[in-house]
This record gives C-alpha cells, structure tokens and sequence, in this order.
C-alpha cells in the first residue's frame, strides 16, 4: 500500500509537471509567436522606411538628372544664339566693308542735308521775322481805320442828333 500510495505521490507529482510544462510550453509559444509578430512588424517597418528612402533618392536623382538637362539645354541654346550673332556680326563687317564707299557718300549727303536743313530753318526764322512785321503792319492798319470808323460814326450821331445831314449824304 505504501507503496500504492507512493506511486500515487509520484503520478500526481509527475502529473504537476507535466500541466507546469504545458503551461510553460504554452507560455514560450505564446510569446515566441508574440515576438515573431513583433519582429514582422518591425521587418514590415524597415521595408517601408527603405522604401520611402528609395523614393526619395531616385526623386533626388532625377530631379537632379533635370536640372543638368535643363542647364544642357540652356548652355546649347546661348552657344547657339552666340554663333548667329557672330554670324550677324561677321557678315555687317562684310557688307561695311563692301559699302564703306557707298556709306562715307551716305554720311557727306547726311551731313550736307543736315547743313540743309540748318539753312532751312535759318530761312524760316527770317520768314517768321518778315510775316511777324507784317502782321503788327495789318495790326496797325486796322487799328487806325477802327479809331477812324469811331470818330466817324460820332460825327454821324453829332450829325443825327443835331439834325443836319451828313456833307457826303445823297440826301
């Protein structure tokens, strides 16, 4: 019996175990799937930060690509209208050349019509000087014949006034 009771000691202890070691391995599964999630999430969070910092750089790169296209594109465009305007320049200095004749001729007749036009504008001051004189004439003239119709047509209201006719009338 003792020995009954002994083995029903060790089958109970040995049962305490076993529920402590299912508990544990519970416990231990329970936290290792708790960590793997754990460790997913973070796995999951790296990805998208290297991700994010993928675009970026390749945002970077080809906003970077576009700034020296565009800075291409302006250096080709200034090489280009330099060379027209070294074109331009180079084919004056040809026609200049060719033409200098032609425009030292062009300059005398400038001179010469500005010379012209100073004799020109000489004359019509003297014009203006003579009309000017003229018209204080004219001024003159009709100031005089309205100082004479004045006196006149006193001598006319005199007349009326006292009766008689006038010298000149056909009266």
């Amino acid at each position: 019996m003792k020995i009954r009771s002994d083995l029903s000691t060790i089958a109970s202890k040995f049962n305490r175990t076993r529920k402590l070691r299912e508990k544990i391995s519970l416990k231990i599964t329970i936290n290792k799937k708790k960590s793997m999630q754990q460790l997913k999430k973070m796995m999951i969070e790296q990805s998208k930060q290297r991700k994010n910092q993928q675009r970026q750089e390749i945002n970077e790169a080809l906003q970077n690509k576009e700034k020296e296209l565009e800075k291409e594109h302006l250096e080709r465009k200034a090489a280009s209208v330099a060379m027209v305007k070294e074109s331009q320049i180079s084919s004056l200095k040809k026609r200049m050349k060719k033409n200098n004749k032609y425009s030292l001729s062009l300059q005398n007749s400038y001179y010469k019509r500005y010379l012209d036009d100073e004799d020109q504008t000489e004359r019509n001051k003297q014009k203006i000087k003579k009309l000017e004189a003229a018209e204080s004439k004219l001024l003159d003239k009709l100031q005089s014949t309205m100082e004479k119709q004045m006196t006149m047509h006193k001598t006319l209201e005199n007349l009326v006034k006292s009766g008689k006719p006038p010298e000149n009338s056909p009266e």
